[in-house]
């Protein structure tokens, strides 16, 4: 317990991690967040409209995680950070500027590859970081730190972002580009670590990793548990805002609710190392759609437990995530480790849009507080079966399999040099 103290404090002080949470803070979204769809209504657009930047985003995110995660496994995962806060500077910017349909749209393809060249390249960054500076097992706790600033800022920056609504719409969309362009300097100041295959690193060869750690066995399991837990508990946050409407919170109230589940998210991202300490990795998994679930059940009954419901659901997945990609990370080896970390992701999208697509169906035939219930329904379900079989779903022990596989992924897809 005394080391475990100590290298909690010599990683809470170590310069490298100080950076990283820096940069964190630069990938806040408040500023614009609580207005986004207001500023597309001034330009115009009506709500189908909208619904296709949001579908032409995920398509995106969907088609283009491999290939810039490949990128990233090519020139650098830092460098692959620098694109993407340079590509989502530049977005947020236009935004401010866009009038058309079709300037929104081209907007939203450039905003969507900026978050595909960061999703795979800070994972598998922070990981080997982590990894050679501190000690592996302590990359959820960094990550959930991370998380916790991001999120404390994002609601300071929300707040703000109001006030400068009231001055001008664009006013948050080119402050939020000012900061992320902040965090390219920062960006510069971190090590480049990165595999030492890149120069030669193909995108067959990228083929072979996806499909080597999609088809490991262990991993395979987890990552279906696991991905299942996040994105139906994703999928329930389109109903927030109807709900809570409908029980009489007017709209004002909305952006404090909203700051309460940063705030909450924030402190649950904060403690992750020692909410997984005191649980075990085993239980995190168990209780944590347990008791998502739970509490998503008793919206039928009772619609005004759905703010409470929300704040569990927020702080519970802020713990599920970094724990899970603890696990994943672990799973995965160096070599093609944002390339795999990017397969993942494409396979979250996928899960994702027909989570979203099922549960908006069912929301348009019955109500949204059925279609929050039925996803609660089935999250307890999904407990019920880690519960009894959390063996079956477990990857700690496979680490040095899955390294020798994505190791010889090249050899797998076929590439001679």
């Amino acid at each position: 317990m005394a080391g475990f103290r100590l290298r909690k404090r010599i990683g809470s002080v170590n310069p490298t991690i100080l950076r990283y949470y820096a940069y964190s803070v630069s990938t806040s979204v408040g500023f614009y967040t609580p207005v986004l769809y207001l500023l597309f209504l001034s330009t115009g657009l009506d709500f189908t409209e909208i619904a296709l930047l949001e579908t032409v985003f995920m398509l995106t995110t969907l088609v283009g995680e491999v290939p810039t995660g490949w990128v990233g496994d090519r020139i650098g995962w830092r460098r692959s950070l620098l694109v993407a806060n340079g590509l989502i500077a530049g977005t947020v910017l236009g935004m401010a500027v866009a009038s058309s349909l079709l300037g929104f749209l081209a907007l939203h393809v450039t905003w969507s590859l900026g978050y595909n060249f960061r999703s795979g390249s800070e994972d598998a960054w922070l990981y080997e970081t982590v990894s050679r500076e501190l000690e592996a097992d302590e990359f959820a706790r960094v990550q959930g730190r991370a998380r916790s600033y991001e999120l404390l800022v994002g609601t300071a920056s929300s707040l703000l972002g109001g006030v400068l609504a009231e001055r001008a719409l664009v006013y948050p969309f080119i402050a939020a580009s000012a900061v992320t362009l902040l965090g390219i300097p920062v960006l510069m100041t971190l090590p480049d670590i990165d595999a030492a295959q890149s120069e030669t690193f193909s995108y067959r060869d990228a083929v072979g990793v996806v499909k080597s750690t999609l088809q490991t066995p262990g991993l395979r399991r987890f990552l279906s548990y696991f991905l299942v837990i996040v994105y139906l508990t994703a999928a329930a946050n389109v109903f927030i805002q109807p709900i809570v409407r409908d029980i009489g919170v007017p709209e004002a109230g909305l952006g404090a609710i909203y700051a309460g589940f940063s705030l909450a998210s924030a402190g649950a991202s904060y403690v992750v190392e020692d909410v997984q300490e005191y649980l075990g990795t085993r239980r995190v998994f168990v209780l944590g759609p347990l008791l998502i679930g739970g509490a998503f059940t008793t919206v039928v009954l009772f619609p005004v437990v759905v703010i409470p419901a929300f704040f569990i659901s927020h702080m519970v997945k802020s713990v599920l995530t970094p724990v899970g990609y603890q696990l994943v990370n672990d799973g995965i080896g160096t070599y093609g480790r944002a390339t795999a970390l990017s397969g993942v992701a494409m396979i979250g999208s996928v899960l994702g849009i027909t989570a979203k697509f099922g549960a908006g169906a069912l929301a348009d035939g019955t109500s949204a507080v059925i279609a929050v219930t039925v996803l609660g329904v089935i999250l307890v379900g999904t407990a019920s079966v880690g519960s009894v079989g959390w063996g079956v779903f477990d990857i700690r022990n496979l680490t040095d399999v899955q390294t020798e596989s994505t190791s010889g992924a090249a050899d797998a897809s076929g590439e001679t040099d």
